[in-house]
């Protein structure tokens, strides 16, 4: 038998780490519920690096297990950083509520190497695409994913409905103001509320202008 040193794997932690893989899951459940590094850090009684290696290294452990199966659901958001100024776009499997890739902006040449993360089979076989009304996030869905429908989410889809209904309104108000009628002033959130969240006064408010010879209620859209 030689002489010598030999090192064996232990199967408690990986090569050149100082943490159990136990530990690592433990910091990891910790940074799920802290609202950044430095908070779980604070409370591991760890430095800020350390910590983020940390979370590397459970991010490399979970892309490696990733499988190629095909997505039928994504979802395309972004997230502001710096007071709104700066944009980072996420990719999401809605099905298994996971984010799948990160890139920086919000252009449609961003959305589209988000998308290009996916392989081939991956877009051809997703179903449908959930975004908001952000132009550059469809263009980039309707070139590289072409059997997938394209679905605005409701929340903006009512915010734009409301912002036209609210439009009407304002108009319609100021012109009959200058007659001296004053029906519609202080009328705003009566239009925009959720019918079901009125109170009795409100919904009768809503009711008596409904039954009125307003634009903003025409329901034709006149």
């Amino acid at each position: 038998m030689e002489d010598g040193l030999k090192t064996v794997q232990a199967p408690w932690a990986v090569r050149h780490c100082r943490f159990t893989l136990q530990f690592e899951s433990f910091a990891i459940e910790l940074l799920l519920h802290c609202a950044n590094i430095k908070a779980a850090a604070s409370m591991l009684r760890l430095n800020w690096h350390a910590v983020n290696h940390i979370m590397q290294r459970a991010v490399e452990r979970g892309l490696s297990r990733r499988q190629a199966d095909g997505i039928a659901y994504l979802g395309i958001d972004e997230k502001s950083f710096k007071a709104g100024q700066h944009y980072v776009t996420t990719l999401n499997d809605l099905d298994q509520g996971r984010v799948l890739e990160v890139v920086e902006h919000r252009t449609t040449e961003a959305t589209k190497a988000l998308l290009e993360t996916l392989s081939q089979q991956q877009r051809e076989q997703a179903k449908a695409v959930s975004v908001d009304l952000w132009q550059p996030f469809a263009n980039a869905v309707n070139q590289l994913l072409p059997n997938a429908d394209l679905v605005h989410d409701r929340f903006h889809i009512s915010q734009s409905l409301n912002d036209a209904v609210d439009a009407v309104r304002r108009k319609e108000s100021g012109e009959l103001r200058k007659t001296g009628d004053k029906r519609l002033v202080g009328s705003k959130y009566v239009w925009l509320r959720n019918p079901e969240k009125l109170h009795t006064r409100q919904q009768l408010e809503l009711n008596t202008l409904m039954n009125g010879e307003f634009k903003t209620g025409d329901r034709r859209g006149r």
